[in-house]
């Protein structure tokens, strides 16, 4: 029998090193003001539609942070704070579970 939560961390370690950008990120729990210093992860601007209200269609670029929740130590949740060096202090706004123990956070610039 194979060990699938330990070769689903091994390849997501992989993809996380191979793709993530080379920066510091610091993660800090709002509920707790539990400080996370030098987590690994991949941060990237996804272009999102927007609903505006009017008759044109409009996009925006959403900073977003994928975390390995298993790096993390904890569930990431809205309003923590992320510090990316180079990029600067964002707020969680939304968070987006996957399948393989990863989180996708939806950020805004502060």
């Amino acid at each position: 029998m194979t060990n699938w939560d330990g070769l689903l961390d091994g390849m997501t370690a992989t993809v996380r090193d191979t793709f993530g950008e080379s920066v510091f990120v610091i993660y800090k729990r709002t509920e707790t003001g539990v400080i996370k210093p030098d987590l690994v992860a991949i941060f990237d601007y996804s272009p999102e539609a927007l609903e505006a209200g009017g008759s044109l269609p409009s996009r925006s670029r959403i900073p977003v942070l994928d975390v390995r929740n298993a790096d993390l130590g904890f569930d990431p949740l809205p309003d923590d704070e992320v510090t990316i060096s180079g990029h600067g202090v964002f707020r969680v706004i939304d968070t987006l579970r996957d399948s393989s123990k990863n989180t996708k956070l939806h950020l805004r610039k502060i």
